[in-house]
Formats: C-alpha cells, sequence, structure tokens
C-alpha cells in the first residue's frame, strides 16, 4: 500500500496533508514491479515540487537525467528552462493575479530519477483552475522528460495517478504534445484529444555530410533566388554573421533587438501573440544563464550591416537538435529579405557544428515550407476533473480560441494593426 511521509504522517491523513503540502513538497513511497527488467519490484517514490525552492533542490537529479535521456522534443521540459522561467514569472503580475504555482511530479525507481513532468497550477476567469505545462505561452512542447527505457508506461501512471491527487484542479491540459512522443499515445487512452489541428515543422541535417551536399539538394532556382536576395543586401553595406553566447559581447543587445524587431513585426502586420507580448521576454532571455557545456543551451545568431543588427534569431540547443524560439527582422530592411538570409548562414553554421536538426516549433507558417524536410503533428489532450473545466474548455479552450482567430483574421490588417499596437502582458 503506498506509504505517504511527511514529519511522520502516514497514508490515513493524505487529503490534509495534499491541502497542507503546498507550502513544502510531497512524497508518495510504493513497491511496484521494476520498469522495463526481469525484476520482480523496485522502491518507486513519486516526489512532488510545490515551490520554487523545492524545484532547486532537484537540480542534479533532473540534469543527470537529461544527461541519461535520449528523447527528443523535450528542451522545454530541462531545469535550466523551467527553473530560470518560473524565477522570473513569480514576481509577475499575471502570475500573481492567476496564483501560479509549480507542480513538478518526479518518478524515482531505486533512488534514481526516471521521469519529470513540469506543471504548473493557474487559476483563470472565473475562478476555474487548471494544470498545465510550466512555460505557457512560452513553452513550445508539453512533453515529460524521460529515462532511457523499452516501456514507460508504468511511469506514466505513476504521473497520471499523482496528477489526480493534486488538490482543487478543474482540468488538466497539455497542449502541443509531440506525436512521436511515447506520452502522447499514453495520453490519447487517458485524457480527451483537442481537435485543433497543429504540426511542427524542422529540417533533419542527419542525411548531409557538408553544406555542399546540403545546397544540391536546393533547386536551381531556389539557390539562384537566395545569391540574388544576398547580393541586393550585401550592395547596401557590409554584412557580417555573428554566432552570440551568454556573456559574449553583443548578446545581450541582440536579445534585446530580436524582441523589439518580433514586436514591430507583429505590429505592422496586425497580429497578436501572448508570448511576444510579455513585456520581461527580452529581460528573460537576456538574464537567461549559460549552459556549462559549450554545445548546449542558449545561442543568438545575427546578421549585421555596417555593425548594425537587421536580423537576429534567439534559440536553444539540446542533444544536438536546435529549437527555433524568437526570430525578428528590421522592418525597414523588409525589402532585403534579412531574416532569410539570416536563416540560410544559420543553416550552414548548424550543419557545420554538429546539429541534427533545426526545429522551427509548432504552428504552420508560409516561410518554413522552403525550409524544412520534415513534419510532425502536435496534439492538445485535456482531462476535466469538474463541469466547471468542461464548460470553461468549451467557452475559452483551444477550439474556441481558433474560432475567433479565425474571425479576428478576417479583419482588415490596419485595424489589427491598431489592436495589436496596444497588446503587452506584464
Amino acid at each position: 500500500m503506498p506509504l505517504v511521509e511527511k514529519c511522520g504522517v502516514a497514508n490515513s491523513m493524505r487529503s490534509n496533508l495534499v491541502q497542507s503540502s503546498f507550502q513544502k513538497r510531497f512524497t508518495t513511497e510504493s513497491t511496484v514491479p521494476k520498469t522495463g527488467t526481469d525484476e520482480a519490484t523496485t522502491r518507486q517514490i513519486i516526489k512532488t515540487a510545490l515551490t520554487i525552492e523545492d524545484v532547486a533542490q532537484l537540480e542534479d537529479d533532473w540534469r543527470d537525467l537529461e544527461r541519461r535521456s535520449n528523447e527528443s522534443f523535450c528542451f522545454f521540459q530541462t531545469y535550466e528552462w523551467c527553473y530560470n522561467w518560473l524565477r522570473k514569472n513569480e514576481h509577475s503580475d499575471v502570475w500573481s493575479v492567476q496564483g501560479c504555482r509549480p507542480v513538478i511530479v518526479t518518478v524515482f525507481e531505486d533512488g534514481q530519477l526516471q521521469l519529470v513532468c513540469p506543471m504548473m497550477k493557474c487559476r483563470l476567469t472565473g475562478g476555474v483552475t487548471i494544470l498545465t505545462v510550466v512555460g505557457e505561452p512560452h513553452t513550445q512542447y508539453g512533453n515529460v522528460l524521460l529515462a532511457p527505457v523499452a516501456d514507460p508506461t508504468p511511469w506514466f501512471k505513476a504521473l497520471w495517478q499523482e496528477l489526480g491527487r493534486i488538490p482543487d484542479v478543474d482540468t488538466i491540459r497539455f497542449n502541443a504534445v509531440p506525436a512521436k512522443s511515447p506520452f502522447a499515445s499514453f495520453l490519447s487512452a487517458h485524457a480527451t484529444r483537442v481537435e485543433v489541428p497543429n504540426e511542427t515543422a524542422f529540417m533533419d541535417f542527419s542525411s548531409f555530410p557538408d553544406w555542399a551536399a546540403f545546397q544540391s539538394t536546393q533547386g536551381t532556382s531556389m539557390r539562384r533566388g537566395r545569391a540574388k536576395r544576398r547580393n541586393k543586401l550585401a550592395r547596401e553595406g557590409d554584412v557580417t554573421f555573428h554566432v552570440l553566447r551568454q556573456g559574449d559581447e553583443g548578446f545581450t543587445d541582440a536579445v534585446i533587438d530580436a524582441a523589439r524587431m518580433k514586436q514591430d513585426w507583429l505590429r505592422e502586420t496586425g497580429r497578436v501573440s501572448l508570448g511576444v507580448s510579455w513585456t520581461l521576454l527580452a529581460e528573460f532571455l537576456a538574464e537567461y544563464p549559460r549552459n556549462p557545456d559549450p554545445s548546449s543551451g542558449i545561442i543568438a545568431h545575427a546578421i549585421r550591416l555596417d555593425g548594425r543588427n537587421i536580423a537576429i534569431e534567439v534559440g536553444f540547443i539540446r542533444n544536438q537538435e536546435y529549437y527555433s524560439f524568437l526570430g525578428g527582422f528590421d522592418w525597414e530592411m523588409n525589402a532585403f529579405s534579412p531574416g532569410k538570409i539570416q536563416i540560410e548562414m544559420s543553416f550552414r553554421w548548424f550543419l557545420e557544428n554538429g546539429i541534427r536538426r533545426f526545429d522551427f516549433l509548432p504552428n504552420p507558417a508560409d516561410y518554413k515550407a522552403g525550409w524544412t524536410n520534415e513534419r510532425m503533428a502536435v496534439f492538445g489532450f485535456v482531462y476535466h476533473n469538474t463541469l466547471r473545466g468542461r464548460l470553461n474548455e468549451a467557452l475559452f479552450g483551444a477550439a474556441a480560441r481558433q474560432k475567433v482567430k479565425q474571425i479576428y483574421y478576417r479583419i482588415p490588417k490596419n485595424f489589427r494593426a491598431l489592436a495589436s499596437s496596444t497588446y503587452q502582458v506584464r
């Protein structure tokens, strides 16, 4: 029988413990069949971190799991991303108004961390409370971080049971779960899939031994068009390409410029983005710590014209995979397509530096088509504990927001631009 431990309190006081444990952390311990082996049983411990201080105590185990994990599409489940996002948001207006707090569920077996599911509990308008992935709306994949194992289902079941024990939750929500993740298969059997089509697109470099091999797969007209763009921009002045990491001269300025350029683009095109409209976005990225591993962490690529940033991309590297998080270009240089030139130069740098995948992240866009050779569906999943949660999803969930978005983009661009210029999240 599961044993709940906190200051000597046992299973009979489970409900009181869970309510009070939002001040600390609660632990469930049990003996279960050992995952992926022929051994009869193992000691399984579920620990749920419910404060940022508790999250910090998981750092060593969490980073060790990252080194062992070979799962793709998991950057947004790393300690580095989750902890720093939580720290930046703990005193923000939105965080305070929504009463958000971390709910980081971990599964240990025989003293070693095997699974991390970073969630947070938030109160929405109308008093509806949800569990959603840490980092919304900036986290681009809803996933879990897993140790290598043939069948992770027992860990998923332990996780799902623990999520169900979190008190006062109307809805559990996972957005943008990669179709190739084993977690997507589990959620398909235990939650409701949100029927809003979405996909991610990426360039897999693994079949290209060098830049020339990659170039040979691009059509003649495409190569000529890209060369024409480069030559056109070169006639305007000295064009240089820069790769910047945290701590490098120019990194902070590049990140700040990228956020400003993206916001300018949203305004000029009449678009709205909750994530980009966050006033702390540039600050969050500029302060993002440098990864001690030189082959991982935050990175910025910049195109400069006579020393001035005109196109910048900020992203993250993990396990030889690049996640393209934020890109922008100087709107006044729009006729010279500096953003497309930056992508081309970044592609070459990544390919020549051992990156095997350039991930443009979810949400289809026309410009991605010419730069990708693979696509993958991503799914949203919800599980409702209450009728209130069901009603909120019907009125304000992904399907409803998709309909509002379609109506919004029927409005003339000039009027949309006026609306988007006043939209900010603090």
